[in-house]
């Protein structure tokens, strides 16, 4: 069967916890198919099986060997996504260059080399912050042990126990609310994308950049739009980054030199040396509009799609 043997409901048990429970165990084999062919999608851009969702009782895989090899080791690990994607990033299928020629979704794809593709939204994010903000992996969610603890009622709870949480709930709001006032820069709370809400709001930088509003699976968007360019060019995370105190202004001040502080600024944002030619450009802008120069070089850099696209 699709889903393996049907449960038993177990005493005390409820229907969700029973059908939770019998669509993600190890005896469903078509669970473990499709998280590993998900996550092979999100580290090489396209899937064994792809589309992802949809995968039937007659779907080939593009490579059954493959196939069969991430599912066993989804299995394995007891579905650790951490440890599943560290395996497939230690490949050298990943480590290769990605492929520019383009692809044909009726065709199938035999993994010379990742798919060059667009960051996601949440990638852009997490890129900007650790080029604004030192140890971003620091700024973690508030802890919000107290409040659920507050609303942990069972049925049976007396009079004065439901005003002791009445009189909690407050306080531990409160508490998480100063907590995420210390994260924040003009009302935007800088955490990685993993630690804020999901869905954000509408206006915020990663709704604008693609992120799902999560209404069906899958539903982000790596496609380009004018508010994302504006969201660079006037965003409070872009002008964050250009202010004193700022991890990409602090290597770029410290530096001696034009030429080191240029070379500084590729290195952040593209990850190689500029050419000779980049190089000219550069200084040429750095010299003449003198210390916004660099804020320029910058923000052309974080603008070109080297720095927007997985290589």
């Amino acid at each position: 069967m699709i889903f393996g043997e049907t449960p038993k409901l177990e005493p005390g048990q409820s229907r969700r916890e029973a059908f939770a429970l019998w669509l993600t165990s190890k005896d469903n084999p078509r669970f473990a198919l499709t998280i590993a062919n998900r996550m092979w999608k999100r580290a090489m851009g396209v899937g064994v099986i792809d589309p992802v969702d949809e995968i039937t009782d007659d779907t080939e895989p593009s490579n059954p060997e493959l196939m069969d090899f991430l599912v066993s080791e989804m299995i394995r690990l007891d579905f650790n996504l951490k440890e599943f994607m560290r395996i497939i990033f230690h490949t050298r299928t990943y480590q290769r260059q990605v492929t520019y020629a383009g692809y044909d979704p009726a065709e199938p794809y035999y993994f010379p080399g990742p798919v060059l593709r667009r960051m996601t939204a949440e990638q852009v994010w997490d890129s900007l912050l650790k080029l604004s903000i030192k140890s971003p992996e620091a700024f973690l969610r508030p802890d919000d042990s107290e409040y659920i603890a507050a609303l942990d009622l069972d049925g049976d709870a007396s009079k004065d126990e439901i005003l002791a949480v009445l009189k909690k709930v407050p306080e531990a709001q409160t508490a998480m609310n100063q907590e995420e006032r210390t994260q924040r820069y003009q009302n935007v709370t800088l955490r990685r994308a993993s630690e804020l809400q999901q869905p954000l709001p509408a206006a915020h930088f990663l709704r604008q950049f693609g992120q799902s509003d999560r209404e069906i699976i899958s539903e982000g968007s790596t496609e380009g739009t004018v508010p994302q360019l504006l969201a660079l060019f006037n965003g409070p995370i872009t002008h964050m980054m250009l202010e004193a105190g700022s991890v990409i202004y602090t290597e770029v001040d410290q530096a001696a030199g034009i030429t080191n502080r240029v070379r500084i600024i590729f290195l952040s944002i593209l990850g190689r040396m500029p050419t000779s030619d980049e190089m000219s450009v550069a200084s040429s802008e750095i010299r003449e509009s003198k210390a916004a120069g660099y804020g320029n070089v910058i923000w052309a850099l974080l603008n070109t799609r080297e720095f927007l696209f997985i290589q």
